[in-house]
């Protein structure tokens, strides 16, 4: 049988056109064998395919990403908008809630957990320090506001009031920690909640390293290079 090369039919060993498609035949089309497929030219292929895959799925992971980030851009433009300096206090009364909401948690899993004294603890440590937290969290909305809406003016005071928000964010972390030390038996806690306080300082420090570094990068950006395209 000779098979067509064009339509893929069968057709007798003799024949000089299909019979279906009436494409000529090559003259001794039954001697004809395909050349086997080299391994060489198969693993190009399959790499070439998963190169064609990858950089799909790596186009679709950047649309995605830019399609979000644009997204949480509009809605907090949207935000700061609509509502103005009112917008950090709303954040704020948020935050507020949610502090509640954790030490009504705390006090409730004190009721029927085994570990009774260490979420006792834990509620009565949001309780002593509620108005510490909230006012974090205010304090926090409001320098992220500021630094939203009045980024060339506030730049200069946002690192110093970052690293006082990370300084009490890490030594609140630094009670929880020993609380968790004194009412579960971990002594390293201990330790790690006392590393933690001393390294406080340098902590704050470290912020206003990377804040400052940060502001003359891209003060440097805009200035030397945004306006004609090149340094």
């Amino acid at each position: 049988m000779t098979v067509c090369g064009k339509c893929g039919r069968d057709n007798p060993s003799d024949s000089e056109f299909c019979n279906s498609c009436a494409a000529p035949l090559p003259a001794d089309a039954s001697s004809t064998v395909e050349p086997p497929i080299r391994s060489g030219d198969f693993e190009r292929e399959m790499e070439a395919m998963g190169k064609r895959v990858g950089d799909g799925f790596e186009k679709l992971g950047k649309t995605l990403e830019e399609k979000v980030d644009r997204r949480g851009k509009d809605f907090q433009n949207w935000w700061d908008h609509s509502l103005g300096i009112l917008s950090p206090v709303v954040a704020g009364a948020f935050c507020a809630i949610v502090v509640l909401v954790l030490i009504f948690i705390a006090d409730a899993i004190a009721s029927a957990s085994d570990h009774r004294q260490f979420w006792e603890e834990l509620a009565d440590f949001g309780l002593d320090n509620f108005l510490l937290l909230v006012g974090l969290g205010f304090f926090g909305s409001f320098n992220d506001y500021f630094n939203r809406r009045h980024k060339k003016t506030y730049r200069w005071i946002y690192p110093p009031v970052s690293g006082v928000l990370c300084v009490a964010w890490f030594w609140v972390l630094s009670q929880v920690l020993d609380i968790t030390a004194t009412t579960r038996g971990h002594p390293s806690l201990t330790d790690l909640s006392d590393f933690i306080e001393l390294m406080l300082p340098v902590i704050f420090v470290l912020v206003l390293v990377i804040g400052y570094s940060v502001v003359f990068v891209r003060g440097y950006v805009v200035e030397k290079v945004a306006p004609g395209g090149q340094k």
